[in-house]
């Protein structure tokens, strides 16, 4: 989220289905593919 303020680039690989089924460990309790912008899905 960090990244997203200092208009950094980030490239995220993550698995759909596992992190849908762990709960969050960010504070803010959302997901990675939660606040990715574009996405593969």
């Amino acid at each position: 989220m960090k990244a997203k303020e200092n208009k950094a680039i980030v490239i995220c690989i993550t698995n759909l289905s596992y992190s849908k089924s762990v709960s969050s460990r960010h504070s803010s309790g959302k997901k990675l593919y939660e606040v990715m912008r574009f996405s593969d899905r």
